[in-house]
């Protein structure tokens, strides 16, 4: 891996614009485990693609195949969009600042890009759960609520130099547990009331959820928090899981027999005007 040694003084403040001009004015270039390779843009790019398919097949399910309802669709068309959009930002460069290390005497690369992909897309997959359920507004305000408090306790985290950063964690974390208990919790519940064929297939969406959404968390702790992985991994693992949360997800969800089936004449139950 390249490393090149730069001549002059390194800013020692955190200044944006001073920082991108040093480097304008050296001309170099530096791929370390702190910065992203060209490794790092290709993964950013399959993961727009898979987005971006992800984002044309739920449009085509809207155009053709939601005669009844159309929002569920809409939402996850929205939701896989605006991840994609975001992908093609990053891996084209932008939505990114160099941050410096705890030590002070390097900078490492931090996508602030992705933490508004989150913020957009994380309340409407629960809208979307709660959708499908006909939950109470008050119980999917309070669940999107503590959706946007992980994500700004994450960002703020990431942001933040040494025992700080822990505590936001901590607030992200507490509020990914509420998160969950609403899902697994009230809005399930409302579900099961809906029909046994919706409570099923909600179970196992709320599932998948769980077992994708505990997993940022743990790239955080090894990528943003403790930068123990380089910044190509950590764009790896956070692109698997955003393609599984957004693409994957919503392919199920879409194609499940409460959506899918009952719009096509192909059984299932039907959800009349609940989700329209």
């Amino acid at each position: 891996m390249l490393q090149l040694q730069l001549p002059g003084t390194v800013p020692s403040v955190l200044n944006y614009q001073d920082f991108v001009s040093y480097y304008l004015e050296q001309n170099r270039l530096i791929v370390s485990a702190q910065s992203m390779s060209q490794l790092g843009y290709n993964f950013q790019w399959l993961a727009f693609g898979f987005l971006t398919i992800g984002a044309f097949l739920f449009l085509y399910l809207t155009l053709f195949h939601a005669q009844e309802n159309k929002r569920v669709h809409t939402v996850l068309v929205a939701a896989a969009s605006v991840a994609a959009v975001t992908y093609y930002a990053m891996a084209r460069n932008q939505g990114q600042v160099p941050l410096a290390t705890d030590t002070g005497d390097a900078y490492r690369t931090f996508f602030w890009a992705r933490y508004v992909e989150w913020a957009v897309v994380v309340p409407l997959i629960i809208y979307s759960m709660s959708l499908l359920a006909s939950a109470q507004i008050e119980t999917t305000l309070a669940v999107v609520i503590s959706g946007v408090i992980m994500i700004v306790s994450g960002l703020l985290g990431a942001l933040s130099q040494s025992s700080t950063r822990w505590g936001w964690f901590a607030f992200a974390c507490i509020s990914l547990g509420i998160v969950l208990i609403g899902v697994f919790g009230n809005i399930r519940k409302a579900a099961f009331r809906q029909s046994p064929t919706i409570g099923y297939v909600y179970t196992y969406l709320a599932f998948f959820i769980l077992a994708t959404w505990i997993g940022y968390p743990v790239v955080w702790v090894i990528g943003e928090g403790t930068r123990s992985i380089s910044v190509d991994a950590e764009v790896l693992l956070y692109a698997i899981l955003d393609v599984l949360t957004k693409t994957i997800f919503g392919a199920i969800f879409l194609l499940s027999d409460p959506i899918y089936g009952s719009f096509t004449n192909l059984g299932g139950e039907v959800l009349e005007s609940k989700l329209s």
